[in-house]
Parts: structure tokens; C-alpha cells; sequence
């Protein structure tokens, strides 16, 4: 491209510092797909990232923003 004279994304994406930008505080839980075996159970499955999560924490679920639910397990 004759108007830009910066590096590629993939150069400059390969140089940003990423350990000093943890998030330990906020939990952030992207849920990736749902377990429903039958209509008493709903579990969620996904990969932690960022943040910290402990049993009895509180979490609330986006973007529907309802009443926090416990964490059991």
C-alpha cells in the first residue's frame, strides 16, 4: 500500500508486550458451547481468559446482565 508506511500487522502484533497486560481481577469466562443433557442441567464450556475464578464467587452472565449466580464447581 503506496500510503502506508508503517509495519505489517503481523510484525507489530509480534512485538506488543502481552505478560504485562494480565487481567487478574476481572474474570472473563467466553462461553464456546452449552451442556444440556436434559431440562434440569445447563452447563457452560469454555476456556478462562483472563482473570481468576474460585468456588462460592459470584458471576454474572452477559450480555443478559441477571441476578449473580454462585459458582459450585
Amino acid at each position: 500500500m503506496p500510503w502506508y508506511e508503517g509495519p505489517a500487522l503481523l510484525e507489530h502484533l509480534e512485538t506488543v508486550p502481552v505478560m504485562a497486560d494480565r487481567n487478574l481481577t476481572e474474570m472473563r469466562f467466553p462461553v464456546q458451547y452449552v451442556i444440556r443433557p436434559d431440562l434440569d442441567f445447563r452447563g457452560f464450556a469454555g476456556q478462562v481468559s483472563s482473570g481468576v475464578i474460585r468456588k462460592g464467587d459470584a458471576v454474572t452472565v452477559l450480555p443478559s446482565g441477571g441476578p449473580p449466580r454462585e459458582v459450585d464447581s
